[in-house]
């Protein structure tokens, strides 16, 4: 399960952390695919909305969960609030669909802050590189 990968990363800051998860779950490509994801920004009695696409979660739960779990964890890691307890508890267990029902209740908040955890990667990579 992917959690196990954590223990590899002890003893590292957040931030290699956040480079080595990126790296080897294959995430980028799936991260920049759960991110198209989040498809149609518009504007209804001036709320912004963010209409989220299901294809990716039910095409493929074994690579929605990982994807998720790697969200959420670099919230947790950041010291970020994360807005739903009951999921957090969850985290080792991969149940789909509680999985699939919390990002569509906390739709903005996925990717606000999955938009975060790919500058910060991206950011991360350029640094490494120099």
């Amino acid at each position: 399960m992917f959690f196990g990968h954590f223990a590899n990363f002890q003893g590292c800051s957040n931030q290699q952390r956040l480079y080595q998860i990126m790296i080897q779950l294959t995430v980028e490509d799936a991260l920049n695919e759960f991110l198209k994801t989040f498809t149609d920004f518009g504007f209804i009695q001036g709320n912004h909305l963010i209409y989220w696409n299901e294809r990716f979660a039910t095409a493929d739960p074994g690579r929605f969960i990982p994807v998720v779990e790697a969200v959420v964890r670099y919230a947790i890691d950041q010291g970020e609030a994360v807005p739903f307890d009951r999921f957090v508890l969850f985290l080792n267990k991969g149940n789909f669909d509680l999985y699939f029902r919390t990002v569509k209740a906390y739709t903005v908040w996925f990717y606000d802050t999955l938009m975060g955890m790919q500058n910060a990667s991206a950011n991360l990579a350029n640094s490494l590189e120099q």
